[in-house]
């Protein structure tokens, strides 16, 4: 990683001179040893096109051209630079600027002034991220460079500390299944807490697989974070993420979404779908589906989306999952039905999380090929 920070080049856009000099220094303690200044928007252009640079750290509040206006500009330009990394620098107290930052491209957001610490894991994070999007985009990239990848598509899903930290938290108990078709996938999942009650679980699944789709899921992991601090509805939440999506998916390109968020206090889980499979929720030995239709993310610029608050008591289960487990493969075997699976998971989940995940499992091996499609499964059990 230390190799990476030094061939990164950094934009430093602030009009105080003093913020200038602390970020460079700041910077040049990362390793990174390019470094460039501009003092707004208008001066940023013009160092773009001298200096080249490969990652760009700008406040927001500046004269002539502010961070958003100039974050609006390379992301609509046809400069090899609009898709770098772009960490935005705005004020805790302006949850405006952060809400236009993200809609506007920005890859992160940074309270002003960024503590180190904080500082060198965002600036690790964006340059390895788009170091490995150039990757995949690039098919004559080096093997090791592509198993470099595919290792590192995986920790963009929740790693197992995290899953035994939200299981000790919230009493729950939670299990997955993650398989791409390809050597790179197109699904993605994830989970975060958004206070102590609650717990946000979302999926989603691109169209496409293979390298393309992955691209779009590392984007859609840049975003989710920053989105989920905004954002606090899963309606707000799914109409963001489209418009988000909307701005840099090529024509035809889109993700269907799922995402849910479990109140332990209210025993609720609260919803909002776009275009996803039917997930569900077992408890008290009945089975109810969660609607998931819609308009995928991406596709349409103005989409609503419908936001449904259901129960989900003390012993409840939730059952999510990607089209790969219903539809398919290459040889016409489908893995389930949607009401096979209704009904399985209706007995499965009295068990518990892993004993679901265990038998889809089963099921997976009994077939003579495997899924044609990405594959994605996610249960969650409350304990009480």
């Amino acid at each position: 990683m230390a190799k990476l920070l030094e061939q990164t080049r950094a934009l430093v856009v602030d009009d105080s001179r003093t913020v200038r000099l602390f970020m460079e220094r700041a910077l040049r303690q990362l390793g990174i040893a390019e470094i460039a200044s501009a003092v707004d928007g208008l001066d940023a252009i013009n160092k773009i096109e001298e200096f080249s640079p490969t990652l760009i750290v700008l406040d927001v509040d500046m004269p002539n051209m502010d961070g958003l206006e100039f974050c609006r500009w390379l992301r609509s330009s046809n400069l090899p630079q609009r898709h770098i990394p772009v960490i935005v620098m705005t004020s805790l107290s302006r949850h405006d600027q952060r809400v236009q930052a993200i809609s506007f491209g920005a890859t992160e957001i940074l309270v002003k002034p960024p503590q180190p610490d904080e500082l060198l894991a965002t600036i690790t994070k964006v340059v390895q991220m788009h170091q490995l999007t150039q990757v995949l985009a690039e098919p004559r990239r080096k093997q090791h460079e592509f198993a470099l990848a595919q290792g590192f598509q995986t920790t963009l899903l929740p790693s197992e500390r995290q899953i035994e930290r939200y299981e000790q938290h919230f009493s729950v108990k939670i299990d997955n299944i993650y398989r791409p078709s390809e050597a790179f996938g197109g699904d993605y999942w994830g989970m975060l807490p958004l206070d102590e009650h609650k717990l946000v679980v979302y999926l989603a699944d691109f169209s496409g697989h293979g390298m393309g789709a992955a691209i779009n899921t590392f984007r859609l992991h840049n975003m989710m974070a920053q989105i989920l601090l905004l954002r606090r509805k899963p309606s707000t939440i799914l109409a963001e993420i489209n418009a988000t999506l909307h701005g840099f998916l090529e024509t035809g390109d889109y993700a269907a979404f799922m995402l849910g968020i479990v109140n332990t206090q209210t025993h609720q889980l609260t919803y909002a779908a776009a275009g996803a499979p039917h997930a569900m929720v077992a408890d008290d030995g009945k089975t109810m589906w969660l609607d998931g239709t819609g308009s995928p993310l991406g596709a349409y610029l103005d989409s609503t989306f419908e936001e449904i608050v259901v129960p989900f008591g003390p012993h409840a289960s939730l059952l999510m999952y990607s089209d790969g487990l219903i539809e398919p493969n290459a040889h016409d075997e489908t893995p389930f039905s949607q009401d096979q699976l209704a009904l399985d998971f209706r007995e499965w989940s009295e068990q518990g999380a892993h004993y679901v995940v265990d038998h889809i499992k089963q099921r997976l091996m009994q077939m003579k090929t495997p899924p044609s499609d990405d594959l994605t499964v996610i249960t969650l059990q409350r304990l009480g």
